[in-house]
């Protein structure tokens, strides 16, 4: 009968100490949604594209009513000539070759750029959907030499510059006749104060508002290695009046929404990017639960995407005012030597809607919050990315999309203080969460402790109640 006691006490204590560690471990599940405003290196391999898929069927989660619609018209693919001559305009030294590529910069033509920017003929109206960019860039300098430092390495290359990728409100600049002053001057007051005849935005004007991706093959930070092109940045400028891009110091600016400013100061690439080898460049941006990711592959190096950078705090990119359209964009500029051929390969644009009507209007979906949920569904099934928005989160987007074009300047400083003040507090809040997980995990070891003497304290007194009634469990003492 002891025998069975302690077993019984035993058993209580092991499954109490089992009831615990699955406490402790539903806190640390590793399918919660994570943070999402951080930076992850190129060494880290991403391939969770559609790994979701199966995983939701086996446990019997419905399949998202989103699917992906090819946009022809935002989209370029061989033979090029046919989609340029009705939806895309040129400009700079673009050289197009039907069946082959759209060259953007020449290493036989110095101080030059090109461009290429949607024009408003075609459907621009996107709102959630990715685009992909595939290029390939031809150093004609040995960025990847060893017989040279660092110091040697960056005057070798100093004269080249990158490559941008835009989703611009605006085309005007590149469509428009603006040779005289005069049209250039009125142009600009008609724009808010957007430089035509600038380029320093890598081919684009300095001012040009949208989301910028650069790809920079040009360091200005001399005196520090880690800055070594080539290397990312992605920013929001919303305001042409109030700032523009710095080219000589790499972009650096305080009156612009830098996106990884506060990962790094820049995203290193591999250099491999200079070889001529394909590349792609993945932008995934859905308008209606403010989500935006930018991801990059090397096909000569396996078939994942490498993650450069993603935010799902409060950020809008803006539309036309007046088309409510956005325009995609790309050009690269050099300087004063040859230095490389900049290459457009192809551009692929799909939207993401409903399965079951995909002629509803698009308005539609973008003030449904039924849209938005299923928008998350389809984000976690097919990227294997989950956020979470609730419905006044979601109110709160829809009056901050609202809000006047007049009062730009106004606007953009919104953008730029909640994304940084929620940069602050997802931090703050990183730290409030790791503390209370301590003290859980502390709260959870006090009890395993508390309930190890409770065992022992049950042993002992079982023992001394053996000693005092003896074997026969008659509940009389023994007397001798």
């Amino acid at each position: 009968m002891q025998g069975a006691k302690n077993k019984f006490v035993q058993f209580i204590g092991i499954a109490s100490i089992f009831l615990i560690f699955q406490l402790i471990t539903r806190h640390l599940n590793p399918l919660e949604a994570r943070s999402i405003s951080g930076y992850r290196s190129y060494n880290e391999d991403l391939t969770k594209d559609n790994y979701n898929t199966d995983f939701n069927l086996k446990n019997n989660q419905r399949k998202s009513s989103i699917v992906r619609v090819n946009n022809p018209d935002a989209s370029l693919s061989i033979p090029f000539l046919d989609k340029i001559n009705n939806y895309w305009h040129i400009a700079g030294n673009t050289e197009i070759r039907n069946a082959n590529y759209i060259r953007l910069s020449n290493n036989d033509i110095p101080n030059s750029y090109g461009s290429i920017m949607s024009n408003s003929i075609g459907d621009n109206k996107i709102n959630d959907f990715e685009t992909i960019l595939s290029f390939r860039l031809k150093s004609t300098n040995n960025v990847n030499s060893k017989k040279h430092n660092y110091k040697s390495k960056r005057a070798e290359n100093n004269y080249n510059e990158g490559l941008v990728f835009m989703i611009s409100p605006e085309n005007g600049f590149i469509k428009a006749n603006l040779h005289s002053s005069y049209s250039k001057k009125q142009y600009e007051l008609n724009t808010n104060g957007i430089i035509s005849n600038n380029h320093e935005l890598m081919g684009f004007p300095s001012n040009l508002p949208g989301l910028a991706l650069v790809i920079d093959m040009h360091s200005d930070q001399a005196s520090d290695e880690k800055y070594a092109a080539p290397f990312f940045d992605a920013f929001v400028l919303t305001n042409p009046s109030h700032h523009k891009y710095d080219l000589e110091h790499d972009g650096d600016s305080d009156n612009i929404v830098w996106l990884n400013k506060n990962t790094q100061k820049h995203i290193k690439l591999k250099n491999s990017i200079m070889d001529g080898t394909l590349v792609e460049l993945r932008l995934i941006y859905l308008e209606s639960i403010s989500f935006l990711k930018v991801d990059i592959r090397y096909p000569n190096e396996g078939k994942f995407w490498i993650e450069l950078f993603q935010t799902n705090h409060p950020i809008y990119l803006p539309k036309n005012p007046k088309t409510q359209e956005r325009y995609i964009g790309v050009s690269a500029l050099t300087k004063n030597k040859p230095s490389s051929n900049i290459e457009i390969l192809n551009i692929e644009t799909n939207e993401f809607h409903y399965r079951d009507d995909l002629n509803k209007q698009e308005s539609d979906e973008e003030t449904s919050f039924d849209f938005a949920k299923e928008i998350q569904l389809f984000l976690s099934q097919e990227f294997g990315e989950r956020i979470e928005i609730e419905k006044d989160d979601f109110i709160k987007l829809q009056m901050r999309k609202s809000q006047p074009y007049l009062n730009a300047h106004d606007k953009e400083n919104k953008m730029k203080n909640t994304y940084h003040n929620s940069n602050n507090t997802n931090e703050s809040g990183m730290i409030k969460a790791s503390i209370i997980l301590i003290l859980k995990i502390a709260f959870f070891t006090i009890m395993i402790i508390a309930l190890y003497f409770i065992s022992v304290y049950a042993r002992v007194i079982l023992k001394h109640r053996k000693k005092i009634y003896g074997n026969h469990g008659t509940g009389l003492p023994l007397y001798k």
